[in-house]
């Protein structure tokens, strides 16, 4: 899994809740659609996606566990991490799924 972040995974940046750097790592962000984090792994309907919602599947080292990571840079796009979660499916397939919203946007 780590080679699949490596090779394919952008770079994203993880800051604390003073906009200090944490650490750097790689993952992958894309729009989410429902409220539960393990919901995207289900189809949609075309148009169904809400776009103040989004889905990072990260690498193991992103999230040390601690939630100290506030705020995760992509692309330049500053998103608060609103939860994050450690997956292990397969086992000794780590990684971490985290909900995220455009930074000063709120959810419903």
């Amino acid at each position: 899994m780590n080679t699949l972040f490596e090779r394919y995974g952008e770079d994203i940046r993880l800051l604390d809740a003073e906009g200090e750097k944490l650490r750097d790592s790689t993952g992958f962000v894309q729009p989410m659609h429902m409220e539960k984090l393990s919901a995207h792994r289900s189809a949609t309907p075309g148009g169904s996606v809400r776009s103040e919602e989004f889905l990072l599947i990260a690498a193991p080292d992103a999230f040390a566990g601690t939630g100290a990571e506030k705020t995760v840079v992509w692309q330049s796009r500053r998103f608060t991490v609103m939860r994050a979660e450690k997956a292990e499916t397969p086992p000794g397939a780590a990684h971490w799924e985290a909900v995220l919203c455009p930074e000063g946007r709120r959810l419903l």
